[in-house]
């Protein structure tokens, strides 16, 4: 990548078009490393820890400038964080839309459920995505954030999947038009949820977890 969190630590990797020396060094802006040798053309840089902002990039046989067989700017950016999610969990067949606040978030920014990427995610601004979750077995997941595709931020935020509900029974099955009903749902999987909804066609009304 051409871009990293100022913490450092992750890899890039440089093409040259041919091996000039077997003793080559990476530099970042006045930071500077050993290049390793990948195969005749290809080099691995460490991305040493930085302030944020823009410094120049290059590979020589030196710690020389005017030596360098590759220049360019590389950039290091704001990490993204991960602060919260609505709804923290769902059903482990995925597809449900997440909603993930934080900050420092960027246009092409990449979310990991675990190890697993949402099926989408949509940039709505530098502090709110959302996310359609994936697949997963029953557990709990971090999720992560990526602004370079390679250098994913673990947080302690988790998204629980859980088995989907099934509902068996429900105690009354009618009840009159006029005045509100209270609805006892049996069922299996269902999990303590502060914020659980029920559905009744096209109304929506809060429940209650009793087991």
């Amino acid at each position: 990548p051409k871009r990293a969190p100022p913490g450092g630590g992750g890899d890039v990797i440089v093409r040259l078009r041919q091996q000039l020396s077997s003793s080559m060094f990476c530099s970042f802006g006045d930071a500077h490393g050993p290049a390793t040798i990948l195969n005749e053309s290809w080099y691995l840089c460490k991305v040493p820890a930085m302030k944020e902002g823009l410094v120049d990039f290059f590979v020589s046989s030196s710690l020389n400038r005017t030596e360098a067989k590759y220049i360019t700017q590389f950039l290091f950016y704001q990490d993204c964080r991960i602060d919260t999610l609505y709804p923290n969990a769902g059903s482990i067949l995925g597809q449900n839309m997440v909603t993930i606040i934080g900050v420092n978030f960027c246009s092409d920014i990449q979310i990991r459920f675990g190890a697993k990427f949402p099926l989408s995610t949509s940039f709505v601004s530098n502090s709110e995505l959302l996310a359609v979750a994936p697949a997963n077995g029953q557990g709990s997941v971090m999720i992560s954030c990526s602004c370079n595709s390679e250098d994913f931020r673990s947080t302690i935020i988790e998204y629980i999947y859980n088995a989907p509900w099934i509902i068996h029974q429900l105690e009354p099955s009618e009840g009159n038009t006029l005045e509100s009903t209270v609805v006892l749902v049996h069922g299996d999987y269902f999990a303590n949820f502060v914020d659980i909804m029920c559905a009744f066609g096209q109304s929506k009304v809060p429940g209650k977890w009793i087991s």
